[in-house]
């Protein structure tokens, strides 16, 4: 019975020790994406027009923000 509980302690020390990494990366701080709109309407336009609008994206996080992909529509 002993040794199964000592089995027991040793498996949780493992599970903890190796958590620790985890632990302190969460603890640095997240990204946070703050959009001032995310809509634009463009109205009327011309098929085979060009139109451009610039959304302005600003990371108040403390960490680096990633914009991996951006989809339209």
């Amino acid at each position: 019975m002993r040794r199964i509980f000592l089995v027991f302690i040793q498996i949780f020390i493992i599970i903890g020790f190796f958590n620790l990494p985890w632990t302190a990366l969460a603890t640095q701080g997240t990204p946070t994406a703050v959009v001032e709109t995310d809509f634009y309407n463009f109205g009327s336009e011309y098929e085979g027009n060009d139109v451009t609008y610039d959304f302005v994206i600003k990371n108040t996080g403390q960490t680096d923000l990633e914009i991996k992909d951006v989809n339209s529509g």
